[in-house]
């Protein structure tokens, strides 16, 4: 009898989890009767016929009675036998080619040799691109014009999508023809993959002189310059000056975006730039946000924001931005996941959401206001989930549980919130929609 694990695949290591005998207390009997009767098979016992057959008999009782009071499953493989020259016999199946010998080689075909330098970096790569990259070699590139078979391939490279890596024969080929394709903004991204910001300062200085005269980039396409493939900060600024000339309208599209990608800004910038706040009094504040609005266009265009900077002043600005970027930004900061989450982009998110806080509470009176609404909501939003938690906890069925609803909703005493009556203020999910009050019926 063997034991059957139903919805389990058999490990077949030692020790396993998968045992065809477990030892148990009900089974003990089961085993040492099983021993006994194979050794009676085996002839170390001797046979009397009319004892074997009331034995095996209550044998046989037995192991049904262990069986039905267990809780576990078993299978009982029984072989036919037949008697050849006065021997039992049992007969086995067997795959085919079964019998066949199998050739142990005490030594692989294949020998791993360790290789001390395969994750060293190639040292003729390196040089060749020193020297590719060179300020001396800048200066004959200037006047590299590609033929008809290059001017394909690099309209090829510059089509490819963001997610396919270019090899490094690509890169070198788009940075000698980079002045060749400054004049194409769609090539923009693709040059600055190239660039290795860690490498050289002959290099990245290149690469940012070059940045600022190449033909500016569309909206959609500063996006990528704020992903995790650019961590150096200029090029994220210049992502950030790109995203000014988008009307509010095409920033609320991009949002969600944007705040996921504030966890790839420099975490001890915006730490600072939020303590810095804190030390601001509400005077200065008013003075710098009129000042802001006062300013022309062209002078905020060209102003050396990062992307939190740039976030809290646009939502500043704009109620419907301000509503949608608080409970992003509080989304983020709340632990909702079971693996462990990253105690330093959650400070950070949390920093950020304080700064744009006191950011409202320290601007002009259409700033404060918005600080309000915020507020409103989220105790509202306080006071209805705990609302759904008590009601969650009463017993009965659903009608009972819609009607202790009803009935808090009607009340109110129960809350700080008297739900049937509150201060408006804008939906969280539709800002453009006042509520309030919640009908209990």
């Amino acid at each position: 009898d063997l034991k059957v694990w139903p919805g389990k695949e058999a490990d077949g290591t030692e020790p396993t989890t998968t045992p065809g005998k477990t030892p148990s207390s009900g089974k003990e009997r089961m085993q040492k009767l099983a021993k006994l009767a194979k050794k009676h098979r085996n002839g170390y016992m001797p046979e009397i016929d009319w004892l074997d057959r009331l034995t095996f008999r209550e044998i046989e009782h037995i192991n049904e009675a262990e069986k039905r009071q267990s809780n576990y499953l078993y299978l009982m493989v029984e072989f036919p036998q037949v008697t050849l020259n006065g021997v039992n016999h049992s007969i086995v199946w067997y795959g085919q080619d079964g019998d066949e010998v199998y050739q142990f080689r005490s030594q692989a075909e294949m020998v791993t040799v360790p290789d001390p330098e395969i994750l060293q970096d190639n040292l003729v790569e390196i040089k060749h691109h020193k020297l590719a990259r060179s300020v001396r070699s800048g200066i004959s590139d200037k006047d590299v014009k590609p033929n008809a078979a290059t001017r394909d391939l690099l309209h090829t490279i510059v089509s490819y999508p963001p997610t396919q890596n270019m090899t490094l024969e690509e890169q070198d080929l788009v940075w000698r023809h980079r002045f060749y394709l400054s004049s194409n903004k769609k090539a923009l991204t693709k040059f600055l993959r190239c660039v290795n910001f860690k490498g050289t300062s002959s290099e990245v200085q290149q690469a940012l002189h070059l940045l600022h005269s190449w033909s500016p980039m569309d909206v959609d396409d500063a996006l990528q310059l704020l992903g995790p493939g650019f961590t150096f900060p200029p090029v994220r600024r210049y992502a950030v000056t790109r995203l000014q000339q988008a009307p509010d309208e095409d920033l609320l599209l991009y949002l969600l975006q944007l705040v996921q990608a504030l966890k790839y800004e420099s975490l001890v910038e915006i730490t600072e730039a939020y303590k810095l706040s804190l030390t601001k009094t509400p005077e200065d504040s008013l003075t710098s946000s009129d000042r802001k609005t006062e300013g022309s266009e062209e002078e905020l265009e060209t102003k050396n924001m990062d992307l939190a900077t740039f976030l809290i002043h646009r939502a500043c600005v704009n109620s419907m931005l301000a509503n949608y970027f608080y409970w992003y930004l509080m989304t983020e900061c709340e632990d909702h996941n079971m693996m462990k989450p990253d105690s330093k982009v959650k400070s950070m998110y949390i920093c950020v959401m304080k700064r744009f806080l006191q950011q409202l509470k320290c601007g002009p009176p259409e700033w404060q206001e918005k600080r309000n609404f915020i507020t409103r909501q989220d105790n509202f939003i306080s006071e209805l989930v705990k609302l759904i938690k008590l009601v969650a906890k009463e017993s009965g069925n659903r009608k009972k549980k819609t009607e202790r609803l009803q009935a808090i909703l009607a009340d109110p005493e129960q809350f700080k919130i008297n739900f049937s009556n509150f201060e408006p203020f804008p939906l969280p999910l539709e800002p453009a929609v006042m509520v309030k009050a919640i009908l209990p019926e």
